[in-house]
């Protein structure tokens, strides 16, 4: 088949399917039976695979339920293509990438070793081998790896005329090719309780080649794994033969022990099965994360699920025929088993998720930041046991981002993400969100009357207003504060304001969740002018004409509601899943470093840097950008500067800043002298939105510059400590750090020298997880 032919299939589609129209009504694409066509079947489901192959992962979900390569074209054409705006702004982007490129003078012959093998294929190689490197991850993959992912492939290349009689099990095993024979292999022997197969070929199952096929090539071998587990049923007939049934592509099969036997010419019925360890630890964790069908949960469970069980049920042993070595054996597997559970144990923080314990009550946190979200779920001993994190998609309306689509779209993907089996065990949930990101919502229709306002744009066409109706250097009276905003759109604002209502960037994620518009929290809420102490608006504010559009306020960690009733049951969450108000990234940050004394301050160094002290005295001086929270019966006081990682980015790349970080000596102190921005206006320790960044003069060697750079960041970080004292806050004795910064070592000793105090990485550094502490707090 060749390039022709591929994009033919995929311009015209299937030319030769048969459609069936039921009684109901109801359109089915009924299966091949001819050989012409089975053969444009397997010509379709090749070009599908290509194009797969070409999609980014995340965006894989979105096609994966497409069975035709036309439909997927063009879907692909509508997602992709981009409307004149944003074809201009890629192209930009491409042009300063292009002006910026180098090669650097140590690069030999190694470099990009995949890219270069793949380019010297043979022509016919041309759709796998483009598609290959266009996959994220490509350099990073072992010769073993690059092999595999061709042989997978070679038939399809080479071509066949011949076509063989449909074998029981041989479409299944055929598709496969060869690490997924042996994935098949394990998961029927696990689910039909076959007695151990041994083939002449030795064949072992090991948990790698399950990772194989599972995470490395999701685009041949995730859709064939997901619908044998979906649709798998156990069935024990009347002489006592069991086997299983499974629908594959529309297809059902059914298995028998002796249907595998012939597939894969087994002949030795007693032999000895190699199954390791590490397999039986790391394999039933991997198969745990898809939905299994309930007959299939049940007949494995039988009632409840136990892996020591499994091991002795699934006849490991078979030629022991002594029971006392037997029992040895079983026991000797058992301690193994242990101690490879105590070392996943020892390791969950370096994994993505952990073995969960049936009943056990599970507590979702989400963290939407500056520049991506993620999740963290936690048991009631705060526990992770499952992270993940997206990057927010760009969706372009007119010439500005479409946050509120990218918002939303980055919410249900992160739902998503979570292990199917987590979810039904997930009790509550919260969502932290950057401060005073504002958004103004019809009530009635749910739509944005106005564009977000991010957290770092100001309105100082309303500041002098606010200033006028606010007490002096209230927190309020700072062009970027909330109330600045909303009058900022009140006063220019042409739409209608009857229904509207004001909302943070959390309240708003949190509604899409709960469905109760309105409902926010008093961290959030301080920025626009609630007062903790009194836990009221004051009356200055509650005066003003659009004081009705003020949310009702709770305590963060407070039940709203629970979760929206689609959303549960499409997603798979209790029906006792409740929702809980958030907070802000800064403070969540805060409460996943667990700093529960005054005098302990956390630094958050992400795209911004922000400081938090818990102190026994409230504070705030609009002057300065400083504003306190109430955290119970302390004060959390601080504020926010926009120098941070966000100009970092802008002036090195990831590769830059690590390789360069590792020169630098971080007992010397650097003469340079900046104030690094990312744009014009500060925040905190100055308050001006026409703040001016200094980031020149810039010397010769790049790792003097980074030096200068991260020396001149600690310096505002020690400026704005050395402010909350002189404000009458607790004085600092330590400080523990959160955020992507904190994992630098040599800026993390250039801080503690310029801050004179000891400064470490919080155990938790991320803010997810300060809103899963939040989740757990609501739910008790």
């Amino acid at each position: 088949m060749g390039n022709g032919d591929v994009w033919k299939v995929i311009q015209n589609g299937n030319s030769k399917k048969r459609i069936s129209v039921g009684k109901d009504g109801t359109a089915k694409v009924l299966p091949p039976v001819t050989a012409t066509e089975i053969h444009v079947v397997q010509k379709e489901r090749k070009a599908r695979t290509i194009l797969l192959m070409a999609i980014p992962k995340e965006h894989l979900r979105r096609f994966h339920g497409m069975d035709d390569a036309k439909e997927i074209w063009e879907d692909f054409r509508i997602r992709f293509g981009g409307n004149a705006n944003s074809k201009k702004m890629q192209k930009a982007i491409l042009k300063q990438q292009f002006e910026a490129f180098t090669v650097s003078s140590s690069e030999g012959l190694e470099k990009d070793a995949n890219h270069k093998f793949l380019r010297s294929m043979p022509q016919e190689w041309t759709n796998v081998t483009m598609s290959m490197r266009l996959k994220e991850g490509v350099d990073d993959w072992s010769i073993d790896d690059l092999f595999n992912n061709l042989w997978v492939f070679e038939q399809d290349v080479k071509g066949s005329s011949n076509h063989h009689p449909v074998q029981p099990m041989l479409p299944l095993l055929d598709k496969a090719r060869p690490v997924l024979t042996e994935l098949v292999l394990a998961v029927l022997i696990l689910a039909v309780m076959l007695p151990p197969l041994t083939t002449r070929r030795e064949i072992t199952l090991l948990a790698l080649l399950m990772k194989y096929a599972l995470t490395c090539n999701p685009t041949v071998y995730d859709s064939l794994v997901k619908q044998f587990w979906h649709t798998a049923i156990v069935e024990t007939l009347p002489n006592g033969i069991k086997q299983l049934r499974a629908t594959i592509d529309n297809i059902a099969y059914i298995v028998t022990e002796v249907s595998i036997r012939e597939c894969l010419h087994l002949n030795d019925a007693l032999g000895d099965f190699k199954l390791t360890h590490k397999f039986l630890v790391e394999g039933h964790t991997l198969l745990a994360t898809g939905t299994l069908c309930l007959d299939l949960q049940i007949y494995l469970s039988s009632g409840s699920y136990s892996r020591n069980k499994s091991i002795s049920r699934f006849g490991l042993c078979n030629n022991i025929v002594d029971n006392s070595k037997l029992r040895s054996k079983m026991q000797y597997d058992k301690t193994q088993l242990r101690k490879e559970m105590r070392l996943r144990r020892s390791e969950r923080r370096a994994s993505s998720s952990t073995d969960v314990e049936i009943g056990e009550k599970l507590y979702l946190g989400m963290d939407f930041g500056t520049s991506g979200a993620r999740y963290a779920i936690i048991d009631k001993q705060g526990i992770i046991h499952s992270e993940g994190k997206r990057e927010y998609p760009l969706f372009m309306n007119g010439d500005a981002v479409d946050w509120v689509r990218s918002w939303k779209t980055t919410l249900f993907s992160l739902l998503e993400d979570i292990p199917i089996t987590m979810r039904s065990l997930i009790t509550s949930i919260s969502i932290d969100g950057t401060s005073a990101t504002t958004l103004i919502i019809d009530s009635k229709t749910g739509e944005a009357l106005a564009r977000p306002l991010l957290y770092n744009e100001s309105c100082p066409d309303a500041l002098p207003i606010v200033k006028s109706i606010a007490p002096s250097n209230h927190t309020v009276c700072s062009g970027s504060s909330t109330l600045c905003k909303l009058v900022s759109w009140w006063s220019s604002s042409d739409s209608s304001k009857e229904s509207a209502v004001l909302m943070h960037q959390a309240d708003w994620l949190l509604w899409l969740l709960h469905g109760k518009i309105g409902v926010s929290d008093y961290n959030n809420a301080l920025k626009v002018g609630y007062d903790p102490e009194l836990e009221a608006y004051p009356p200055w504010l509650k005066s003003q004409p659009y004081s009705y559009i003020l949310p009702t306020i709770q305590a963060p960690g407070t039940t709203i509601s629970t979760l929206k009733e689609d959303i549960r049951a499409k997603l798979g969450f209790p029906e006792d899943c409740v929702v809980c108000t958030g907070t802000t990234d800064s403070i969540a940050a805060f409460l996943a470093a667990r700093a529960t004394q005054p005098g302990k301050a956390v630094t958050s160094l992400g795209s911004t840097l922000a400081i938090k002290l818990l102190s026994t005295t409230r504070i705030e001086d609009a002057r300065f950008g400083v504003y306190s929270h109430r955290l119970d019966d302390k004060w959390l006081v601080g504020g926010a500067s926009n120098t941070g990682g966000a100009v970092l980015r802008q002036l090195f790349s990831d590769e830059q800043l690590e390789n360069l970080s590792k020169q630098i000596d971080p007992m010397e102190p650097s003469s340079l002298d900046y104030y690094p921005l990312p744009a014009e206006g500060e925040r905190f320790p100055v308050a001006d939105p026409k703040f001016v960044p200094r980031l020149g003069p810039r010397p010769e060697s790049d790792v003097a510059y980074l030096h200068g750079i991260l020396e001149s960041i600690a310096r505002i970080e020690a400026k704005g400590y050395a402010l909350l004292k002189d404000l009458g806050a607790t004085e600092v004795e330590e400080v523990f750090t959160a955020g992507g910064g904190s994992k630098n070592d040599k800026w993390t000793k250039i801080r503690e020298r310029v801050l004179g105090l000891p400064v470490s990485q919080a155990v938790q550094t991320e803010a997810a997880y300060g809103a899963a502490l939040l989740a757990l707090r609501g739910s008790q």
